[in-house]
């Protein structure tokens, strides 16, 4: 009877144990939500955004494209005085668009989809020259027409035609309270397509005139990697800093025409030429800056921001090379830099 007694008060003990074993026991936090360390990846989450940028940017100098040359004949003990002139062209501030859409899961992961886009033609007449001692000439042009006329005139035209899109697989980072970053790597492709027209001609006689067509074209496709990190301020306000770089191989094809009229219209000569066609490797670096809004909503988060961007490509054009002019400051680099701003919604999947 004693032991009967003394096996269910140690029965009871073991019970009573393992109840407050249980009452004081808490599931540890899960990896990535643990408050106070200095990395951390958000708590598991799926979602969607959808974002909408507007740019307000300028594309690179395209260099020289008229040529004066001013001669002033001697006199007296003066020599004889030569000025050139050399104009350069300066693309205007144009619009563009930048459409993204990201699919957000696991701790901080996502897949992100972005479009970047715009074209716009600058164009620029020079007027001078026209005498032996004021020589006015295109840069892309012949000195004089095929009536032996010189030119007075020179209209220039530059158009841009430019596409990017980029899958960019990303993961999140919170280092500390106030600083994010979001690493990512993935694929680009892009489409830098530039061509130049210019017209020389004699104000006097219209009808005949030397126009010169260039086209450069480049189509590639490579790695991208890049990192966004934002400093969270407060009251949802935050500044940030986006890189990201690629490397794109891919083709440039480039082609030129030329044709005389003569003063009843009437072409007399068509010549063409193509530059170098063939692989080409162009290395891609861009760069972001600016403050972003984030305002809770019932259905998500809506985001919107305003900064500075600047993207360069280098050797993906080859319109300088036919540029006749030795002191030209053209470049084979297509590049843009200009305002952004737009908004970004986030919502739960």
């Amino acid at each position: 009877m004693v032991s009967l007694k003394k096996a269910a008060l140690a029965v009871l003990a073991l019970g009573v144990t393992g109840v407050a074993s249980a009452a004081m026991y808490v599931a540890p936090p899960a990896a990535g939500c643990t408050v106070g360390t200095n990395v951390t990846v958000p708590c598991e989450k799926k979602g969607w955004s959808f974002a909408a940028d507007a740019l307000y940017v300028q594309t690179n100098n395209v260099g020289a494209v008229t040529q004066n040359v001013v001669t002033t004949a001697a006199a007296g003990s003066a020599p004889l005085s030569v000025v050139d002139n050399v104009s350069d062209l300066q693309p205007d501030w144009q619009w563009g668009f930048e459409l993204a859409a990201a699919y957000y899961f696991g701790t901080g992961n996502d897949i992100n989809l972005n479009w970047t886009h715009f074209v716009h033609t600058t164009n620029q007449t020079v007027i001078g020259g026209g005498t032996s001692t004021n020589a006015l000439t295109g840069d892309y042009l012949e000195n004089t027409l095929s009536s032996g006329a010189l030119i007075n005139q020179v209209d220039t035209s530059v158009g841009n035609d430019f596409n990017a899109v980029n899958i960019e697989f990303g993961q999140l980072v919170h280092f500390g309270e106030h600083v994010d970053t979001r690493f990512h790597a993935g694929l680009q492709w892009a489409q830098v397509d530039e061509s130049l027209t210019q017209t020389g001609f004699n104000t006097a006689n219209t009808a005949g005139y030397d126009q010169t067509s260039v086209s450069s074209d480049f189509d590639g496709i490579g790695p991208r990697l890049g990192a966004d990190t934002s400093y969270n301020i407060s009251n949802g306000f935050s500044i940030f800093g986006n890189f990201a770089t690629a490397v794109l191989v891919g083709q440039t094809d480039t082609s030129s025409t030329e044709t005389f009229t003569n003063a009843a219209g009437d072409t007399v000569l068509t010549g063409s030429s193509n530059g170098d066609s063939g692989n080409s490797v162009v290395p891609e670096v861009e760069a972001k800056i600016g403050v972003r809004y984030d305002m809770p909503l019932a259905q998500g988060d809506l985001s919107a921001e305003v900064g500075w961007e600047a993207v360069n490509y280098w050797d993906a054009q080859n319109i300088s090379s036919f540029n006749g002019v030795a002191n030209s400051s053209g470049s084979d680099n297509f590049g843009y830099d200009g305002i952004f701003f737009g908004l970004k919604w986030m919502g739960n999947a």
